[in-house]
C-alpha cells in the first residue's frame, strides 16, 4: 500500500523547506511532487523534484 501525504504552503520557501525535510528523511526526488501555479519561478530545490504545473 502506498502512503501519500499532501501539504499546502503559503510560499515557495516553505515548500522548499518541506522538500528538503523529506529528502533528509530518506525520500528521493522521484517520490516527491510539487504542484505550483507557476513552475517557471521555482527555486532549484523545488525544480529538482517532479513539478506539476
Amino acid at each position: 500500500m502506498r502512503e501519500r501525504v499532501i501539504g499546502v504552503y503559503e510560499n515557495e520557501q516553505l515548500a522548499a523547506e518541506a522538500v528538503e525535510d523529506l529528502k533528509k528523511k530518506g525520500y528521493t526526488s522521484e517520490q516527491i511532487s510539487v504542484i505550483a501555479k507557476n513552475t517557471n519561478k521555482l527555486s532549484e530545490i523545488t525544480q529538482e523534484v517532479k513539478a506539476i504545473d
